[in-house]
């Protein structure tokens, strides 16, 4: 599945990941769900990734690396409310981590909380972001 992802096949590196968690009768990793969830946002298979993320997240809640590609497909498909409380997460745990920040802005854009945004995208702005300047500019002036 993954040598297919790599190709430029998603969708048939899902049918493979299916056919996987088929075979072992759906007693599979939060690695494996995460990895899907990966290769069904490349398909555009948008639930999927979704729902693919949220098991891997379920199953290890504290791995940043699950928490911060929740947060970003939270941000990609408006779940504001889900993305902020996941990106807070992802703070709890690695308070000096600017995705988070950045992410965590983006959701109160959706949410059309400007202050909020503002405040969040500075602190990705202090801790090396280097989106942070662009988004202040255009979101919060």
């Amino acid at each position: 599945a993954q040598a297919l992802e790599a190709d430029g096949r998603p969708r048939e590196a899902v049918k493979d990941y299916n056919e996987f968690h088929t075979l072992m009768g759906g007693q599979v990793s939060a690695a494996f769900y995460y990895h899907r969830a990966q290769a069904a946002l490349a398909g555009r298979l948008n639930q999927m990734a979704v729902d693919d993320i949220h098991h891997a997240v379920e199953m290890n809640p504290d791995n940043v690396d699950y928490l911060i590609e929740k947060a970003s497909i939270c941000t990609r498909f408006n779940l504001s409310d889900e993305g902020i409380t996941t990106c807070k997460r992802i703070i709890e745990l690695t308070p000096e981590y600017p995705d988070a920040y950045r992410l965590l802005g983006l959701c109160y854009i959706h949410k059309g909380d400007k202050k909020a945004a503002r405040t969040a995208f500075l602190r990705a702005k202090e801790l090396g972001d280097p989106h942070a300047e662009g988004l202040i500019e255009k979101f919060t002036k």
